[in-house]
């Protein structure tokens, strides 16, 4: 009798867990969205005040104050999991010594804002934080940090060259437009484009302009790999079973397959294409433990539950066994999937297409249609196969072999008296 209180106790331990798990992993998620806010913050607004205002202004108090707020809450909430090296760094770069300095050092004392470029390391969050999206498609997960991370080295590089004095551009009374020339400059350089229409004056500039240029060749080298990974990943299926087509053309012509049969291998890689987008089900399957592939299994056969009658009151413990068992079969039009007189060894499930049932001598006594079964008379009698089933058209087959078959009707009773009721009746049909 103790065992009930203890699995109780147990119970109630692991919903703790696992309920302390979840709130620790919210507070990290919520903790890196605000870090790389202050890191996007610190980001666009430094470089744009050190080449364009000298004067304080509201926005240099609004981008501290939330830099430093953020900073706080970062470490106060996650003081635990904070390494010593990293407790200093967000002290470095979130402490407001430019605005504490500024009374005292007027605009010399942006050069104390030097340290909020450790901000940007924040930026690397972006791909860890939508990991941890289960619902986002992984093609978003690699384009979103990318899309944050090169607007802000573009707009870094591109207020650099304004402070070296924008080239042969020069200034311009109007901010907006040399903002615009410079990231002009900056997208043609680091692209290694180069017009030439703006260039470098001063040793300076030059230096500058041979350091983007080096820089641009690796920066847009990564941007373009990830893109084209990402371009490529779009849909990896379709690119595998276009890869299998390749080598299938190959192998048929070096074979001098004839033309008629080429058209019915084509046929046979589109419809599994078509019916299942190239994907091998067994492999997902298999990787999974035990209780996910049994749901797993359940919501990829609801169709198939839906359509067999011994499925539709069947007990989800039934229904786990049974579908557990079932392996997956494609046959082709006209293809013959056992022949009167064979010994029986499974029996199948139809969950789409169309099968024929003939005698022996060849004459057609029945058409089976999605969510029917054959097979299993010979089965349950432990007779040879009494008939010879053709398939009409492509069919996906589940298939129960006799010793699972065997498994499960010794521990469900109900689903032998299904089977057994309906090979009577068959036989009944035949014999009428």
């Amino acid at each position: 009798m103790r065992l009930f209180p203890s699995l109780n106790l147990f119970s109630e331990v692991f919903q703790q867990s696992t309920d302390q798990t979840m709130r620790v992993f919210m507070k990290q998620r919520w903790i890196s969205i605000l870090r790389i806010t202050a890191a996007i913050a610190a980001g666009v607004w430094f470089p744009l005040r050190v080449v364009f205002f000298d004067a304080l202004v509201p926005a240099d108090f609004a981008v501290e104050g939330v830099v430093f707020t953020i900073a706080m809450v970062s470490l106060f909430r996650n003081t635990s999991d904070t390494s010593r090296s990293e407790m200093w760094l967000s002290v470095l770069e979130s402490v407001p010594l430019f605005l504490l300095f500024y009374p005292a050092l007027g605009s010399s004392a942006e050069l104390l804002a030097i340290p909020k470029i450790l901000l940007l390391r924040h930026l690397f969050r972006i791909r860890d934080l939508l990991d941890s999206m289960d619902s986002l498609h992984p093609v978003l997960a690699r384009i979103l940090p990318l899309s944050a991370i090169v607007p802000i080295v573009m707009h870094t590089v591109a207020c650099g060259w304004i402070f070296l004095g924008s080239g042969t551009a020069g200034t311009d009374p109007e901010p907006w437009v040399e903002y615009v020339r410079a990231l002009y400059w900056t997208v043609a350089t680091l692209a290694t484009v180069g017009y030439g229409d703006i260039s470098a004056t001063t040793p300076l500039q030059m230096l500058y302009a041979s350091i983007t240029m080096v820089g641009g060749v690796a920066f847009f080298g990564y941007v373009l790999s990830n893109v084209a990974a990402m371009l490529a990943r779009m849909d990896a299926a379709k690119e595998q079973h276009s890869a299998l087509l390749d080598r299938v053309e190959t192998f048929m012509r070096f074979n001098r397959v004839p033309p008629e049969m080429r058209g019915q291998i084509r046929d046979y890689f589109r419809y599994v294409w078509e019916s299942r987008r190239g994907y091998d089900d067994s492999f997902v399957l298999s990787s999974l433990p035990q209780k996910l592939r049994s749901d797993l299994h359940l919501y990829l056969n609801s169709g198939l539950i839906g359509k067999v009658p011994i499925f539709r009151d069947a007990s989800p413990e039934m229904l786990h066994d049974v579908l557990a068992e079932l392996k997956t079969l494609i046959v082709v039009p006209e293809e013959i999937i056992f022949h009167s007189g064979e010994p029986a060894e499974s029996m199948y499930f139809i969950h789409r297409g169309s099968v024929g049932v003939y005698s022996a001598q060849g004459e057609q006594l029945a058409i089976l249609d999605e969510g029917s079964f054959f097979g299993e008379t010979a089965l349950i009698t432990a007779n040879v196969r009494t008939a010879t089933l053709r398939a009409h058209t492509y069919c996906d087959l589940y298939v129960l072999h006799r010793s699972a078959l065997e498994t499960v009707i010794s521990r469900y009773p109900e689903f032998r008296t299904h089977i057994e009721k309906t090979a009577q009746d068959r036989l009944r049909m035949r014999v009428a």
